[in-house]
């Protein structure tokens, strides 16, 4: 491409998987130029991947990277070697996915996937809200599961997260739309927030979505509710 950068048109990076042999003798010779294969390139990233802190049993991995290309289409397939520290690799075959719809509109993933939330006041007299959302409208509800979690904006550390850290939980059901202050509807393990009111600094909450497949879709910046107490 001839622009001093990587992107697509562009060769390079190869990690020294293309290779060529090329003998030259003699006088002056003419060499035949080289045809590159018109599919993709395949994308090679080697990670130590340890154990989630934080995905409710604690038996799973997890990890995430941006990709290249921008967002996937569906039916993009992705295929991972693994080598478990016992020495056994299991390559693409066995470990990979495609991408599917997250919910009901038959698109990657999109704002009506995501729940509605309600703007919060909070004054003074009325620091400790409940908090209440609109569902997305799933053809399968029962299929999605919640989590719910509220951020200081000061340290960027969350202050009250249902499920717990540390719960088997992942989720609630769609039968819970609404979370009043320091009472946590997911019994018998309840979290509860780790201060007794809001009463200082600025702060936001949000909810994450997640389906049967494990896949999640959380709020973005654009509908988290902020707000900022006395």
């Amino acid at each position: 491409m001839n622009n001093g950068g990587f992107g697509a048109g562009a060769v390079n990076n190869t990690q020294q998987s293309i290779t060529g042999n090329l003998t030259i003798s003699g006088s002056l010779q003419t060499v035949p130029g080289n045809t590159l294969p018109a599919t993709n390139s395949l994308a090679t990233v080697a990670i130590d991947m340890t154990a989630c802190s934080n995905c409710g049993n604690g038996a799973e991995f997890q990890y995430s990277a941006e990709l290249a290309g921008g967002a996937p289409n569906l039916g993009d397939e992705y295929g991972f070697t693994v080598t478990y520290s016992h020495g056994t690799v299991e390559n693409g075959t066995v470990v990979n996915g495609a991408v599917t719809p997250f919910g009901s509109t038959g698109a990657v993933a999109g704002p009506s996937d995501l729940p509605t939330l309600t703007s919060l006041n909070v004054t003074a007299s009325s620091d400790t809200p409940t908090f209440t959302w609109t569902d997305p409208n799933f053809t399968n509800p029962g299929n999605y599961y919640y989590s719910f979690y509220l951020s200081e904006n000061s340290c960027g550390c969350n202050i009250w997260e249902i499920p717990g850290n540390n719960s088997d939980s992942n989720g609630f059901s769609n039968s819970i739309d609404s979370i009043t202050w320091g009472t946590d509807p997911t019994n018998p393990s309840p979290a509860t927030p780790s201060v007794s009111s809001l009463t200082h600094g600025a702060c936001y909450w949000g909810l994450t979505v997640q389906n049967s497949s494990n896949n999640s879709q959380a709020n973005s910046a654009g509908i988290s509710v902020n707000f900022v107490t006395p």
